[in-house]
């Protein structure tokens, strides 16, 4: 069970942290890079890697998160801040296409 979209991390972290609290499985979280607004008829989100990693982690230090994967707005270079934060704070990425761990 998790939160998935439609708005970033620090909108969506009172929704996580009451799931992580309540739900005795794993829990996700699917962030946007923030708020998603529209210019010039095409979505752009606010949130750079830093912005949108410091959310992440959030979820995984104080929600025990599990389960994180890019959602829109999000482009290579979040996912790799998110993935080099995630491991020199040891938590680790199996070979497969499995999700980060860290509980």
């Amino acid at each position: 069970m998790g939160v998935n979209c439609a708005f970033g991390p620090f909108e969506l972290a009172e929704s996580t942290r009451f799931i992580a609290e309540n739900w005795p499985r794993l829990v996700s979280a699917l962030p946007n890079a923030g708020c998603r607004s529209w210019s010039m008829a095409r979505a752009t989100f606010p949130m750079g890697p830093a912005d949108c990693t410091k959310g992440m982690l959030r979820f995984v230090e104080e929600f025990g998160v599990q389960h994180r994967r890019r959602r829109c707005g999000t482009m290579p270079e979040h996912l790799k801040m998110l993935v080099d934060a995630l491991q020199e704070r040891n938590y680790r990425q199996s070979q497969t296409d499995q999700p980060l761990t860290g509980r």
